[in-house]
């Protein structure tokens, strides 16, 4: 063996530096599919099957997600813990006492009065409502009606 030159060392280096760059860089993970028959139905898995040799198997490459895709991922998690946050808030509030208070009035007038403010407090909560929310409502209107 003899001494390289220093352009052969130069080529040396640069190829140490492609291959450390190739063996870093992040490939497409794969993934074996198993394609299996269980009690009749046919199901995808990556676990062999358990109820004996699999109709197909395959190895499925998985692209890697994009960095503005994980944003806009973190930005929806972050979302729906904030709503989550906000329901729970909402609910431990209760509703308000001047929704469910019963004023004097006749017993004929009475049940209606009671339905129509269950009606309005209902359209206030929206669709989004919760059985403890709802509740005292309910209640409010069985008293009135004599349910």
């Amino acid at each position: 063996m003899g001494m390289m030159s220093p352009e052969q060392g130069d080529n040396m280096d640069v190829r140490i530096v492609m291959v450390l760059l190739l063996a870093f860089s992040a490939p497409a993970q794969a993934q074996r599919v198993y394609k299996c028959v269980e009690k009749g139905a046919t199901v995808y898995q990556s676990e062999p099957c358990a109820s004996g040799p699999e109709q197909k198997s395959w190895s499925a490459q998985v692209p890697q997600r994009r960095a503005d895709a994980r944003r806009a991922e973190q930005r929806i998690e972050s979302m729906r813990r904030e709503n989550a946050w906000r329901a729970y808030r909402e609910r431990a509030a209760g509703p308000t006492r001047a929704v469910i208070e019963e004023p004097d009035m006749p017993d004929r007038d009475h049940c209606e009065a009671a339905k129509r403010r269950r009606s309005a407090a209902l359209d206030a909560m929206g669709t989004r409502r919760s059985w403890e929310a709802t509740r005292p409502l309910e209640d409010m209107v069985n008293r009135a009606c004599g349910y």
